[in-house]
């Protein structure tokens, strides 16, 4: 088994199980003109991290509980609004570190403020970009590959690597 191979089984067992039984939610979004790095913002009345929504490079995520089939939080994904054109490798990187890495959620998505069916997905030391987005009524993402889709590992260094089938 080649290194993407080992890679999309892993992250596709981790969306799996964070899309398992999603149902209604708690979101709590605060607008990135009002709130500092050293700030956290107001929270819902369920108790979402605080620290998982301090600013980022794409500015303060919107944070939604997964709930199971019987209503149980099962974790948090966030999502980020941001234009394609701001969504470098840099910025990719730097958003992964300082956000993805330690929020604590089970994936985080980035949606592309030119088209909100189109965006980033993250989790697992993983980044797609360019994925199509199906948002649920409870505000979780549902990401898909598309034939524009890149898988980026990333390093233990920070950096960001493409994932290529050699095979």
């Amino acid at each position: 088994m080649n290194l993407k191979a080992i890679a999309l089984a892993a992250f596709a067992g981790i969306l799996a199980f964070g899309f398992v039984g999603c149902g209604s939610s708690s979101v709590s979004k605060a607008s990135s003109d009002s709130a500092s790095p050293s700030q956290s913002v107001s929270q819902s009345s369920e108790s979402v991290n605080a620290e998982s929504q301090a600013l980022t490079v794409f500015g303060v995520p919107e944070v939604v509980n997964q709930r199971s089939g019987s209503g149980s939080v099962i974790g948090t994904c966030s999502n980020f609004y941001a234009s394609k054109d701001d969504c470098t490798l840099k910025n990719l990187a730097k958003w992964y570190s300082e956000y993805v890495k330690t929020s604590g959620d089970n994936y985080c998505v980035i949606v592309y403020d030119e088209d909100d069916e189109y965006g980033i997905a993250a989790s697992a030391g993983i980044i797609r970009t360019d994925v199509a987005l199906e948002k649920d009524v409870d505000g979780t993402y549902l990401a898909t590959e598309t034939p524009e889709t890149k898988y980026y590992f990333v390093k233990n260094s920070g950096e960001l690597e493409l994932m290529t089938d050699k095979e």
